[in-house]
């Protein structure tokens, strides 16, 4: 995929295949939007969840993230975009084909950078990858709402289907459908 630039804005935007060398940048996004996402939640499994990425070192995370960027060359069923605002990555999305199921897998951007467009333009990119011509899906988690409002937004409904999420009981992801103009 040819790199994309956000046409007319006072800072440029462009999303490019993330590489290895993203993977710090990528945790760091990853975290800080995790954090920020449950920053006036109060309940005891937020308060863990906090805790943990307060004391869990990145490097762990750092390894698994650049050991998937090694792979995605090999494999054509998972790519991450990044989004860099002046050259410093800024958020990323993923795109992968499960089951013959075409997932955006995750969407994350800087909360530094939120509100610029950096999470239409990824979702752009990511329909784009499953070539518009499909019926996308991903997974969100029930108390995201802002997420979920965003995905309404562009064109996303509930399906009925849900994920337990293990480490947080009584709470689930939500599995989401953008329907395909031809199809619907």
């Amino acid at each position: 995929m040819a790199n994309m630039e956000r046409p007319s804005t006072s800072k440029p935007i462009r999303i490019v295949r993330a590489r290895p060398n993203h993977a710090e940048d990528l945790v760091r996004i990853r975290r800080a939007a995790k954090l920020a996402r449950y920053h006036r939640t109060q309940t005891a499994q937020i308060a863990r969840m906090k805790a943990s990425f307060e004391h869990t070192p990145e490097n762990k995370a750092i390894i698994s993230m650049r050991r998937k960027l090694q792979n995605q060359d090999q494999t054509a069923n998972e790519l991450i975009f990044a989004a860099t605002v002046n050259g410093s990555i800024a958020g990323y999305t993923s795109v992968q084909t499960t089951s013959n199921k075409p997932l955006v897998g995750a969407l994350y951007v800087d909360p530094k950078h939120q509100g610029e467009g950096l999470g239409k333009l990824l979702l752009s990119t990511a329909l784009d990858w499953h070539q518009h011509n499909k019926n996308v899906y991903l997974f969100v988690e029930d108390i995201n709402t802002r997420a979920i409002e965003f995905y309404k937004q562009h064109g996303f409904v509930f399906t009925g289907n849900q994920q337990a999420l293990k480490a947080s009981p009584g709470r689930c992801n939500l599995e989401m459908v953008r329907t395909a103009p031809q199809l619907q």
